[in-house]
């Protein structure tokens, strides 16, 4: 015996749903009017996660899930991203160990210059 009711045909084994029904529960779900759950009991939907895998098939953000491997970048940015990353790393190893010579040369010619004048350059902390 085969029964049409409004969303999907059922023929006694494992309901058939139209895309278009699937798309349009996928709407409500991905805009927040319902949950998956809640779409489940509304439409009688009989399997606990045939509405979560309509999501991941049809959904742009998978059911107020951000969609992480549409985000990723593809390898050839990331790999330029990586050697833009390694120069600016060097850059700035390199600035730092020139602002350390730096300072250690002010710090000998403070040195110095209170030897050769006799007069304290350089406050003490206490």
């Amino acid at each position: 015996m085969i029964r049409r009711w409004s969303n999907y045909i059922d023929t006694g084994k494992m309901p058939v749903y139209s895309e278009s029904f699937k798309r349009r529960v996928v709407a409500e779900v991905e805009s927040g009017l319902i949950t998956k759950e809640e779409a489940r009991r509304k439409y009688n939907i009989r399997g606990k996660t045939t509405v979560l895998q309509w999501c991941r098939k049809f959904a742009k953000l998978s059911c107020g899930k951000i969609n992480m491997e549409a985000l990723m970048p593809d390898s050839d940015m990331l790999l330029r991203e990586n050697e833009l990353l390694r120069k600016e790393n060097c850059q700035l190893r390199k600035s730092l160990e020139d602002a350390e010579l730096k300072a250690f040369a002010l710090e000998k010619l403070i040195e110095v210059a209170e030897a050769k004048l006799g007069v304290e350059i350089k406050k003490k902390l206490e």
